[in-house]
């Protein structure tokens, strides 16, 4: 359920993170700390913050911002601003591969926006 709704949570993918060893791991299913922590804060994320995500509006400008200040996530957000006041169209997030964790901040960020 979470997955579904991503687009509404800033940094999906690197608070998501401790969780994808669910995915891949057959067998015993076991809850670690930070596997706990990562779902409390997601299930934080899904009942306390409104879904306020605006449609885009072609004449006015666009902000796209990114965030490659996590260990394993890019965080992208798309926003626009009018009015001088700052509104969020949609979080992007990708988890970064082995490879892709050695990049540097401004590699991992360009990246980032190209996914």
């Amino acid at each position: 359920m979470a997955n579904y709704y991503r687009s509404f949570i800033k940094n999906f993918a690197a608070v998501a993170h401790p969780l994808q060893t669910f995915q891949a791991k057959k067998g015993e299913f076991v809850c670690k700390a930070k596997q706990q922590l990562a779902f409390d804060t997601l299930k934080k994320h899904l009942v306390s913050e409104p879904c306020t995500l605006n449609f885009p509006k072609p004449n006015v400008p666009f902000i796209l911002a990114t965030d490659a200040s996590s260990k394993n996530g890019i965080g992208v957000t798309l926003k626009e601003k009018i009015d001088k006041k700052e509104h969020v169209i949609v979080y992007l997030s990708h988890n970064l591969n082995k490879v892709e964790r050695k990049w540097s901040v401004t590699e991992q960020e360009c990246w980032g926006q190209k996914k």
